[in-house]
């Protein structure tokens, strides 16, 4: 895909993205005098987050984790062995590889809850470069993806949605956003090609596994649109969130593409997400 024909698909598909952008901007400060998440003053060439938090967060893209499921590997591996966790051998979640910034922990979980909860979307342009640089180790770890041979197929980011209720409430999705910039960072399509079409509660108030997959079962389903079908053919897609725990949502998504006609389904299915919480424990 051109430089052309990838901006021509990515504005199509988002212009209720641009229109939350524009009434976000008119109430955001132009440039924060304190530390989004220490609160404290801001040296003249730091710009929303201390040089101190900035380091936290480059370290958190460093740790290892489990590519199955995103679980930190201090918690699940084997002293002396690979990188994987003990328990995914008998999980199945639908993803080939989940990749992720971090662990949901300081500073991102402050960030996080800033963007979500106090409709901060402008921070996602923090998360992007991580999310980003996340992407590119995985896949120098893991340069084929166990594609099959001929065509090198093209990696497709396709952000989560919301629905168009909590979507009203929020203003925008932070999954889009982020995605948006991570693809523009990447150089790399970005297709809305997910509906959200069942109402769910948050799954914050999940307390298990269960109640997770249970409240997301159904609740995405292909975008109705050949064009899109036809893009996501044989190729190599990346759902985009912010967070993942037990990945129910994410296994939900990557359901609802695989229900594609089978000559429009994706190779290849991972996850990229900025942080993974520690409730994998109780999964």
């Amino acid at each position: 895909m051109s430089d052309s024909q990838r901006a021509t698909a990515n504005n199509r598909l988002a212009p209720a993205r641009k229109l939350a952008r524009l009434i976000g901007s008119l109430a955001s400060p132009v440039a924060p005098q304190t530390c989004w998440i220490t609160g404290a003053p801001l040296q003249s060439h730091e710009h929303g987050l201390t040089d101190a938090v900035r380091k936290k967060m480059a370290q958190l893209v460093l740790e290892p984790y489990c590519p199955r499921c995103g679980s930190s590997a201090s918690q699940w591996t084997s002293p002396g062995k690979p990188v994987s966790c003990l328990r995914c051998p008998t999980r199945r979640l639908g993803l080939d590889i989940i990749v992720r910034a971090g662990a949901l922990a300081p500073p991102l979980n402050g960030l996080i809850a800033q963007i979500k909860f106090h409709r901060r979307w402008e921070l996602t342009h923090l998360l992007a470069p991580l999310l980003a640089q996340a992407i590119q180790q995985a896949l120098l770890r893991q340069p084929t993806m166990a594609v099959p041979p001929g065509v090198p197929p093209r990696n497709i980011l396709v952000p989560l949605p919301l629905h168009w209720r909590r979507r009203f409430w929020r203003g925008f999705n932070q999954a889009e956003e982020i995605a948006a910039q991570t693809g523009d960072i990447l150089n790399w399509p970005v297709f809305d090609c997910l509906r959200r079409v069942r109402y769910t509660s948050p799954q914050a108030v999940a307390d298990s596994a269960t109640a997770r997959a249970d409240n997301m079962r159904g609740a995405f389903a292909p975008a109705n649109d050949p064009w899109l079908h036809s893009e996501l053919a044989g190729q190599i897609v990346w759902l985009v969130d912010d967070i993942c725990t037990t990945g129910a949502t994410l296994q939900a998504a990557a359901a609802a593409l695989r229900t594609l006609p089978k000559n429009a389904r994706p190779v290849c299915i991972n996850a990229a997400v900025v942080a993974v919480t520690s409730l994998h424990t109780a999964a």
